[in-house]
């Protein structure tokens, strides 16, 4: 049985669980580039996150983002 790729015109739809209309503002910035994770860029946005999510948990003191599974947290190398 032949598989059909047919490419159907026309809006496209989020399809999990779906399908969900997608606004064009989120479509117009999925269309933008992505940062290089290993730019200055990024290291800029990262430090400003760093800096604004201080106000998310209400606290002054420096937020830690582990960038692992919680299965990681607990490895004796930290």
């Amino acid at each position: 049985m032949a598989i059909s790729n047919n490419i159907r015109p026309g809006r496209h739809f989020l399809q999990i669980p779906g399908p969900t209309n997608v606004p064009d503002r989120v479509l117009r910035a999925m269309d933008y580039p992505t940062i290089d994770h290993r730019g200055p860029d990024f290291a800029e946005l990262g430090l400003r996150v760093l800096d604004r999510i201080k106000l998310i948990f209400k606290t002054s003191e420096p937020v830690i983002i582990f960038p692992a599974s919680e299965q990681e947290l607990g490895k004796p190398h930290l």
